[in-house]
């Protein structure tokens, strides 16, 4: 997000994540805040958002992708800006998200945590 930020020309509306203490230190980089959402589909039902960042760890990179973080989000704002197709759709980023999501779960929880299938799109 600091990143995204300091390239200027975006806004940043709000924030999602499952974890209350990440949730609320990401909304504090925002400044003047942003809206913070547990439940990523609420956060889409805005009407006001033209553009998600999914963020996840650089281990989960796609193999053969060599551009560093500040070449990915030039070229997703780029893809924003100019109204083409992303490299990868939204349900591609979700499964991603979630992914990232339960790992880091069941790490915290040490614990084994499963997909729960109400969660598809």
């Amino acid at each position: 997000m600091r990143r995204l930020l300091a390239m200027g020309g975006s806004e940043i509306l709000a924030v999602c994540d499952i974890w209350d203490e990440r949730r609320d230190k990401a909304a504090s980089v925002v400044p003047g805040g942003a809206k913070s959402y547990l439940d990523y589909r609420e956060l889409l039902e805005r009407q006001d958002i033209d553009g998600v960042v999914i963020a996840k760890p650089e281990i989960i990179r796609r193999p053969g992708v060599s551009a560093t973080p500040d070449e990915h989000l030039k070229t997703w704002l780029e893809c924003m800006r100019d109204r083409r197709d992303p490299n990868a759709d939204a349900v591609s980023g979700h499964y991603s998200a979630m992914a990232c999501h339960l790992g880091n779960l069941a790490y915290r929880r040490k614990a084994r945590v499963e997909w729960n299938r109400k969660w598809d799109v």
